[in-house]
């Protein structure tokens, strides 16, 4: 078990030689005490990773332009920042955006629309702990060609939830109103992109379970 108390990213070249790893970030002054309480098994880990970790820095978006080229720093990743940008161009992360593990055993069995901006998700803990799950929802645009800076899939809604052991328990998540829009640079002003769009329903943004399809 390695144990990284950092607040971005890290280099993991011995991640194949160690069992586990648990990402502290920053716990403060209680850090010990909590981290006893994770290790032993009294407390569930609940974090989810915020940002995506890259196989090297190489594959970071910004990597070939950054910090700039004669005083100037130019954003060209553009909206591809993050996950978008491993998601979109197909690039595999060390670690994706999203995910977390614990001690039960949770899958998403089952996930349906309530209305376009709520989906309900059922997730089945198969083991004897009761357990926490993040259940999560991506949005992509049918037809997508990869043109431009449009990502592959974009997160609109989370939601956590209580697992108990040998239950499936149901949780609903509640999607970004500007789910079915995008900024439209002339206009000044978010619109709606009429389209077909797959709501892809997981635990991270690389591990989905269902695929959902709406016409908005």
């Amino acid at each position: 078990m390695v144990v990284v108390n950092a607040g971005s990213p890290v280099a993991m070249p011995w991640l194949e030689s160690v069992a586990s790893v648990l990402m502290a970030w920053f716990p403060g002054q209680e850090m010990g005490a909590s981290l006893v309480d994770v290790l032993f098994g009294d407390v569930e880990p609940q974090g989810r990773l915020p940002v995506t970790f890259p196989r090297r820095l190489e594959d970071t978006p910004a990597f070939e332009h950054h910090p700039g080229r004669h005083g100037v720093a130019e954003y060209l990743e553009r909206r591809l920042v993050g996950y978008r940008w491993y998601d979109t161009i197909g690039r595999p992360p060390l670690f994706a955006f999203g995910p977390g593990l614990g001690y039960a055993d949770l899958a998403i069995s089952a996930a349906r629309p309530l209305d376009p901006f709520t989906v309900e998700v059922d997730v089945r803990n198969a083991s004897a702990r009761d357990g926490v799950a993040v259940a999560q929802v991506y949005v992509h645009r049918i037809g997508h060609d990869g043109a431009g800076d449009e990502p592959e899939q974009r997160l609109v809604g989370f939601a956590r939830c209580e697992a108990p052991a040998g239950v499936t328990t149901t949780v609903h998540v509640e999607l970004d109103p500007r789910t079915y829009q995008a900024w439209d640079v002339e206009a000044h002003a978010w619109v709606e992109v009429p389209a077909t769009y797959e709501l892809r329903v997981g635990t991270s943004s690389r591990d989905i379970a269902q695929r959902l399809r709406h016409v908005h």
